[in-house]
């Protein structure tokens, strides 16, 4: 990822954005850069790796897709389909078959062979350190990006907050997020229209990421409400 600041079309430079160069912002996130591990997954025995003992920092993110933004003004991105960078053994075990894991050998992106972490053979803990959902401060060149496990770990694309008009988070109805996202029957969550056609007219009903409740937590009742009946939760204290 590459952070990028851009500025208005000044009077002599016609009608093009452009960006700012040098720009003290500027910056690239790759699968090398340094994070830190938060939430509860932090310093788990399956997030322990010999350059890692803590488990606790992980350089890099992988297969970034989709993203949203913070009404604090941060970014975030997910870890999508992160398994196709690793070499996994003959007979990989449930957990790893659960994420999608296979022995590539020369076929795939064959990082394993010029980086021995990707290797889940020689480092059987390192995969467990993406899949998820990742925070970056665009406006603090120095922060340190986070890997959120308090979020989750879907290894999908997809990140973004329900925020009211004027940009706050909502706390309008007891129950927008289906109980923290533990019930799969009665309750509701806040949901929004991507094609921003809404159940009317006004504004609000037409927001992609908050317009009204869903008919229940079931993934019937998501499903019936107009979804896929999948959900991308996060949350931030």
């Amino acid at each position: 990822m590459s952070v990028v600041e851009v500025q208005a079309p000044s009077n002599t430079s016609g009608n093009q954005w452009e960006v700012v160069r040098p720009s003290r912002y500027a910056r690239r996130i790759t699968a090398a850069t340094p994070m830190r591990i938060t939430g509860p997954a932090a310093g788990h025995p399956m997030m322990r790796t010999a350059a890692d003992p803590n488990g606790t920092q992980v350089l890099g993110t992988l297969n970034n897709c989709a993203h949203g933004y913070t009404p604090w003004g941060t970014y975030l991105t997910c870890e999508e389909n992160f398994v196709n960078y690793f070499n996994g053994p003959d007979a990989p075990d449930a957990h790893q078959r659960r994420w999608g894991m296979r022995k590539t050998g020369t076929q795939g992106y064959r990082w394993h062979e010029h980086e021995e972490r990707f290797d889940a053979v020689k480092h059987p803990n390192e995969f467990n350190r993406f899949g998820w959902m990742v925070e970056i401060d665009p406006m603090d060149p120095t922060s340190t990006p986070i890997k959120r496990t308090a979020l989750g770990r879907a290894a999908h694309e997809g990140a973004a907050v329900a925020t009211t008009a004027d940009g706050r988070a909502d706390n309008s109805a007891p129950d927008t997020t289906c109980g923290n996202w533990t019930k799969s029957g009665e309750g509701s969550a806040i949901v929004g229209h991507h094609d921003r056609i809404g159940l009317n007219e006004s504004a609000p009903m037409k927001s992609w990421n908050m317009s009204h409740p869903s008919r229940g937590c079931s993934m019937d009742a998501l499903k019936a409400t107009g979804g896929g009946g999948l959900l991308y939760c996060f949350a931030a204290n």
